[in-house]
């Protein structure tokens, strides 16, 4: 299946002329951009014949490459509900402790989604130097990041496997992917340099370097590529006939969450498609995060649960 999705209406917080408006913000659409969104996906099973008691394989492959792009719309006049006046920068852009070097710009005729970071020139005496790209002599601001990569995946892959082979054994294995996204490790930031307040329990991951004082930043060395291929379940199972009270058994072992191939340094790779801050509140009688913001993926924050492996013992019987 091929796709091609053009999206007129994205409604969003949009700055305005103050006058004729009362305040410098209003939550409307913005008519000069569409956003365009093409994918293939392909799907393929096999389920091979088999008789009673005998051995056979079933499998389902599924894999879709995604891409959207802001388009600016040729012709159209800049009026009061524009969208690029200037490089916009999200709500909740900004990571925690950071002195404003922005994380979620999204720019005209590029990827939505795209993490833009401080580009790090040299580590020296516990300074990190960042390279002044617009050279105004400061490197925080806006014309000082690059774009690293999308907080969105291009490749998603899932592969579902049953085996049955004789003496009524079987076993599943689930395998899922995604590929070609970015996440900012916000846990780095806060805990891999000795300037934080727990300086004295220091993050060790396979990007740390040693002997930093400053508070780090967003930047091309915490934006990290976080495609993964996991081990969702792995399953083995027996079934027994018997001419007792049960007419047949089946039994199983599943491990969930087994194992994760990444170079993430973080818990999870799995893209952030929303950056979450604060805690839980009620929205029409249901919890619900406070401060989502949809248009700044890719932030790993630390307001979550890190996922668990589990086992599961499973019995039917059939009467």
């Amino acid at each position: 299946n091929w796709f091609s999705n053009r999206i007129d209406d994205l409604i969003t917080d949009l700055r305005v002329n103050v006058p004729p408006f009362d305040a410098p913000r209003i939550f409307g659409n913005a008519d000069d951009i569409y956003l365009r969104n093409r994918g293939l996906e392909l799907t393929a099973g096999i389920e091979s014949l088999r008789r009673a008691d005998k051995a056979g394989w079933t499998s389902h492959f599924n894999i879709s490459y995604i891409r959207t792009k802001i388009i600016e719309k040729e012709g159209v006049a800049k009026n009061n509900f524009s969208f690029f006046k200037e490089p916009e920068v999200y709500p909740n852009a900004f990571a925690s402790g950071s002195n404003g070097a922005p994380l979620s710009v999204l720019l005209p005729n590029e990827d939505f989604g795209l993490l833009n970071g401080l580009v790090t020139q040299n580590i020296a005496g516990g300074q990190i130097v960042y390279a002044d790209l617009d050279g105004d002599g400061f490197m925080f601001g806006i014309d000082d990041t690059r774009p690293v990569g999308s907080a969105l995946p291009r490749v998603t892959m899932g592969w579902m496997n049953s085996y049955t082979f004789g003496g009524g054994w079987t076993v599943a294995l689930g395998l899922r992917g995604e590929y070609g996204h970015f996440i900012f490790n916000d846990t780095r930031l806060r805990l891999e340099s000795t300037a934080t307040a727990n300086s004295s329990n220091i993050l060790l991951t396979e990007g740390f370097v040693e002997g930093i004082t400053t508070f780090q930043q967003p930047d091309d060395r915490l934006i990290e590529k976080s495609s993964y291929t996991a081990v969702d379940y792995l399953s083995f199972g027996k079934s027994f006939t018997t001419e007792g009270l049960f007419k047949k058994v089946n039994v199983s072992l599943t491990l969930q969450n087994l194992v994760w191939f990444t170079n993430y340094f973080g818990n999870d790779p799995t893209p952030r498609y929303g950056s979450t801050r604060g805690g839980l509140r009620t929205f029409e009688g249901l919890p619900a995060l406070r401060n989502t913001g949809y248009l700044s993926p890719g932030i790993d924050r630390l307001n979550y649960y890190p996922r668990t492996r589990g086992l599961v013992l499973g019995a039917e019987v059939e009467f």
